[in-house]
């Protein structure tokens, strides 16, 4: 079983990893910071479902077999929130993981 790994959330960095994973016929994991996408909508605007739902519209516009496809967060913890003190980060975290586990992003392919 062949993984590719990427993290970003930048759209022409998630087509061309879509794309070589289907010419390579491997298994894709996209990774998407804390900064990039959580529960208020990161710097790209986007939740977690949001992301979620974006990448898999990608997927299937291109015709990449969406069970082949697995979702994963990169740094789910209180660092995100550097500027507030160590109980609110920690709220925060708690919430931006469970905003991140109820829209289906997972570790592995099962």
């Amino acid at each position: 079983m062949v993984f590719i790994l990427f993290v970003s959330a930048h759209p022409l960095v998630i087509e061309a990893a879509l794309l070589q994973a289907l010419d390579d016929d491997s298994f894709l994991l996209i990774e998407a910071t804390s900064n990039q996408v959580d529960q208020f909508g990161g710097y790209t605007g986007m939740t977690p479902a949001d992301f979620y739902q974006y990448v898999i519209e990608k997927a299937e516009n291109v015709g990449f077999p969406v069970e082949k496809l697995i979702l994963g967060g990169d740094h789910l913890g209180p660092n995100r929130w550097q500027h507030l003190n160590a109980e609110e980060a920690m709220a925060n975290a708690d919430v931006l993981i469970a905003h991140y586990v109820a829209a289906g992003f997972k570790k592995n392919p099962s």
